[in-house]
């Protein structure tokens, strides 16, 4: 049995929780302002207790019902009329096989149960238990969001005792009297980590399952439109067996190497190779997941097999080669692509778990020869009419660390962003519109080897000064900070954001914010109310740099573009860049264009307008000290901060 529901409710000045007890309150009302400090930490703990419930719940009810979808669409592959079938032994391996009766098959329906029923009947219990299991899953949501509010409830203790308190009039006044509407930002929550179901007992093979089912419906949509007389297929339902149709194949994931030239513990093509034919009189459109195998890229257990761990490793910048070779998978199988001439399909261009629609037909090789390719790039904004009131600043890998000479441009930069610097005239005209800055992305500098308490101390330091200046500009201007790889956030994407601890000062603020990465904001372009809202998409730079680290691109603007048009900010998690485990849905999935996508911590400054959306890289400040201006005509330059 579920644990039973706590209700959270809010009075006018103090925040309040009905006891456990389960249905509607009663007024039996707790105020969380009275209790002791013992007893709202056991409160808290319990409600936590009974959210991870939820949450676990929530996922399983979730990997139900992905099975049970998958296997009434298996339903709808099923050709009564055709018997031979291939049966899967292993994940790799089938054997040919025969239906006695192609029009009946048996459902498990739990504990070793098995009920026969005709195709339109078994259609018809997956349909019933995948409403059912929706229905249940809202459920849970329910009772979970009033978990979620109740443990927030908790956390929020008298402002007199707390250390993290609203600042009062004690502080300092403002460098520069700008307005400030930071009470209309919306933060998108989704890429909050802290938020996500996470398992970390699972594997990763779920979550490209979750992105081709989530992205799939788009591209069904979109072969609709741009391929009316192209047919959609499985990829299996290209495959029939050799006895009287076609030509017998191997699928070769690999490359196409003698059993000789094999190495020690290195897989070859022949490792799960898988004979099958196909027809090729018939263009068809096929959906699924590029995957692409790279020799190049890095294997922890090919180098234990092939004992290279005492070797010293050097760092690649790019993980492609020429023996790279690209094949496109569902649900039921691959298949390997080969590119026609002008069909903007190549293997140097795409990187692992992009999600795509191809049209094309078999050869008589037995791979895909693609003559046309879509993507299900999310729908444009409209054109903004409206011109903001106020101007921005992005800043990016400060990397602040415990040199004392590499601080002089970031105290250039904190000052000019108090208004410390610059004439009156500046200070009251330019200066005071720039009323927002983010930092996007490794804000500390990479910690040093060598002494760890020496370099933990240093690291303390760090943080004490940035929370100083960050609590100086926050008393003038909203502030957004992403981490990034150096920051002391979790690695795995999206990243946490950065905790208020580190910032016991400047977090008190109502105009700082602690932001994941990626983050996604919306602002109001002006302080009128009704305003309409500048969508922004923030990345602090290792989506795009491991993309690029798998693909020929080398520029990191246009990888950004590629990401978009791709429809997904990170296709290559959890492939060669750690993601959290066990998620049930895809939340780096983009349904819509932003108006702004900012890339951080790269090498150079660079902008395009691409379907109505400003893309842009921010370079590193520690490097380049550069810093992106977006001014009130939504045109973004260059701010450089040089000590002559």
């Amino acid at each position: 049995m579920a644990p039973q529901k706590n209700v959270a409710t809010k009075e006018a000045s103090s925040p309040s929780a009905v006891a456990p007890g389960g249905g509607q309150p009663q007024g039996n009302v707790i105020n969380l302002m009275a209790l002791a400090p013992q007893q709202l930490a056991q409160l808290k703990q319990q409600v936590e207790q009974e959210l991870n419930f939820y949450q676990d719940a929530i996922i399983q009810l979730k990997e139900v019902q992905l099975k049970m979808q998958e296997s009434n669409n298996c339903l709808k592959s099923l050709d009564p009329e055709k018997k031979e079938m291939l049966v899967p032994v292993t994940g790799s391996m089938f054997v040919k096989g025969e239906l006695e009766e192609a029009d009946k098959v048996w459902i498990d329906v739990g504990t070793g149960y098995y009920v026969e029923k005709t195709i339109e009947e078994a259609q018809d219990y997956f349909k019933r238990k995948v409403e059912f299991l929706t229905g249940q899953i809202e459920k849970v949501q329910s009772v979970g969001r009033e978990k979620s509010t109740v443990r927030q409830g908790t956390m929020k203790l008298p402002e007199s005792e707390s250390l993290l308190s609203v600042p009062g009039s004690s502080d300092p006044g403002k460098k520069i009297d700008r307005e400030s509407n930071a009470d209309g930002v919306v933060v998108d929550e989704k890429f909050d980590a802290r938020k996500l179901p996470r398992q970390f007992a699972r594997q990763y093979a779920h979550s490209y399952s979750v992105r081709l089912w989530t992205m799939r419906p788009k591209l069904e949509e979109l072969i609709k439109t741009e391929w009316p007389d192209v047919e959609l297929k499985k990829i299996a339902e290209l495959c029939e067996f050799s006895q009287g149709h076609g030509t017998t194949i191997t699928t070769d994931p690999g490359n196409q190497k003698g059993a000789g030239s094999s190495k020690k513990g290195a897989r070859t093509s022949d490792d799960h190779g898988q004979h099958i034919a196909f027809r090729e009189d018939v263009t068809v459109a096929i959906t699924g997941t590029i995957f692409k195998y790279q020799p190049e890229k890095p294997s922890i257990l090919q180098e234990l097999a092939e004992e290279k761990l005492m070797v010293p490793v050097v760092p690649k910048t790019k993980f492609i080669s020429d023996q790279d070779t690209i094949q496109l998978e569902d649900e039921s199988t691959r298949v390997q692509l080969v590119s026609t001439t002008g069909c903007g399909f190549t293997i140097g261009t795409l990187v692992n778990g992009v999600i795509c629609a191809l049209k094309g037909k078999p050869n008589v090789s037995g791979k895909f020869e693609v003559t046309d390719v879509l993507y299900p790039t999310p729908t444009p904004k409209p054109v903004l009419e409206q011109k903001l009131d106020y101007e921005m600043i992005f800043v990016s890998g400060l990397e602040l660390d415990s040199d004392e000479n590499s601080h002089l441009r970031i105290d250039m930069l904190f000052d000019y962003l108090e208004g410390l610097s610059g004439c009156p005239s500046e200070v009251e005209g330019t200066l005071k519109k720039r009323s927002k800055v983010f930092f996007v992305g490794d804000t500390f500098a990479k910690s040093k080897t060598g002494d760890d308490s020496k370099s933990e101390s240093n690291r303390t330091e760090i943080a004490l000064k940035l929370d100083g200046l960050l609590d100086q500009i926050s008393q003038t201007m909203d502030v957004f900070i992403l981490p990034g790889e150096n920051d002391p956030s979790e690695p795995m994407l999206p990243q946490v954001p950065l905790h208020r601890c580190v910032f016991p000062q400047s977090s008190r603020r109502p105009t700082f914010r602690a932001l994941p990465n990626p983050g996604r904001v919306e602002i109001p372009m002006s302080a009128t109310k009704g305003s309409p809202k500048l969508d922004i998409i923030l990345s602090s730079g290792q989506n795009v740099k491991d993309a690029l680290r798998n693909s020929e691109t080398t520029s990191a603007l246009e990888m950004s573009q590629k990401l978009l048009r791709w429809g997904h900010l990170c296709p290559t998690a959890p492939d060669t860049i750690p993601l959290h485990p066990g998620v049930p849905e895809d939340v780096f999935v983009i349904e819509n264009m932003p108006h702004i996508f900012a890339v951080g911590n790269q090498t150079a400054f660079d902008s395009m307008d691409w379907k109505n959306t400003k893309i842009f890289t921010i370079p590193k400040f520690s490097e380049t000290g550069m810093a992106v201006l977006l001014n009130s005509d939504l045109e973004v330059m260059p701010l450089r901060f040089q000590v002559l």
